[in-house]
């Protein structure tokens, strides 16, 4: 370990006592405290930007919940509706419910035909070179 005085040595030698050297700390107070009030007016507008949406999301909530319950009376007035002309004009009646859900049953058959073609085709794509580099291979030398 080194001596004061001596290489390494960060001590000041004031006689037969050493002391660690000063370190001058210059606190900008009016920093401080523009900081701490800007970080409180962020906190205040957040608060009330939040109390805010918290107001307005049971609205929402309740607006969206009435929609919902329109759309099934539009549905069952239009089945009502259909299904009086369908028997007029003497042709089978579906209603909505019956085409929304052949749509969808047609559409997800129509995507899971599409991915297993592209299943197939990329099986038939990637296992021709893989056969031929094989059989390339296993024979020695040719």
């Amino acid at each position: 370990m080194p001596g004061v005085g001596e290489a390494g040595d960060n001590r000041v030698s004031t006689g037969t006592t050493t002391a660690p050297p000063s370190y001058e700390v210059s606190i900008d107070l009016g920093q401080i405290i523009k900081d701490t009030g800007d970080g409180m007016a962020l906190l205040r507008r957040d608060f009330y930007h939040v109390k805010a949406h918290a107001e307005v999301v049971p609205h929402l909530a309740s607006s969206i919940s009435s929609l919902q319950q329109e759309v099934e009376d539009l549905k069952a007035m239009m089945d009502i509706n259909m299904k009086a002309m369908c028997e007029r004009l003497k042709v089978p009646f579906t209603s909505c419910e019956e085409v929304q859900s052949s749509r969808r049953r047609e559409e997800a058959a129509a995507l899971a035909g599409s991915r297993w073609q592209r299943r197939v085709d990329y099986k038939a794509q990637s296992s021709a070179p893989m056969w031929k580099a094989s059989r390339r291979g296993s024979g020695g030398s040719e």
